[in-house]
């Protein structure tokens, strides 16, 4: 597993507010509750990236400005049951990914991409929320996709 020498930013954007910041490994475990609390069921998915420098939202000053590849997170803490979508490299390619479990119980919930355009996580991209939780610590120790988790392609694009 590759790492970043530079120090990391943690920033997540949930749906309409500004961004949140996290530099020290505390703050980084705290800002990922903090995701991982916020239901998505009825809104956007919440942008997580890692990167050299703080990321910013489209209501942040200066306008959105984030890396090339990130992450989406879905989270619906009433069942337990979160998801995640990755835009970035894959294989040496841009990709567009979502989480992936095949084996997993049949009746998980469809958790919601992006409310406004009526649009859904697949149900096999439904996982426990300690996975996703697992899955973000991943991702945020080396700025690439997770490896804790499964992965399948998707056309979703927000």
């Amino acid at each position: 597993m590759t790492t970043i020498d530079t120090p990391i930013v943690v920033t997540a954007i949930p749906d309409g507010n500004p961004a949140l910041h996290a530099d020290t490994s505390e703050d980084t475990h705290t800002l990922i509750e903090r995701v991982l609390a916020i239901d998505t069921e009825q809104r956007r998915t919440t942008l997580v990236c890692a990167w050299d420098r703080p990321a910013r939202s489209q209501h942040d000053e200066g306008g959105s400005l984030y890396p090339d590849s990130y992450l989406r997170v879905a989270s619906h803490p009433p069942t337990g049951w979160g998801a995640l979508w990755w835009v970035g490299e894959h294989h040496g390619r841009p990709s567009l990914l979502v989480t992936h479990d095949p084996t997993g119980p049949h009746d998980r919930p469809e958790l919601t991409f992006d409310i406004d355009a009526d649009e859904f996580f697949p149900t096999t991209a439904a996982l426990p929320l300690e996975a996703v939780r697992r899955a973000l610590h991943d991702y945020i120790s080396t700025a690439q996709l997770p490896t804790r988790v499964g992965w399948q392609p998707t056309m979703m694009l927000l």
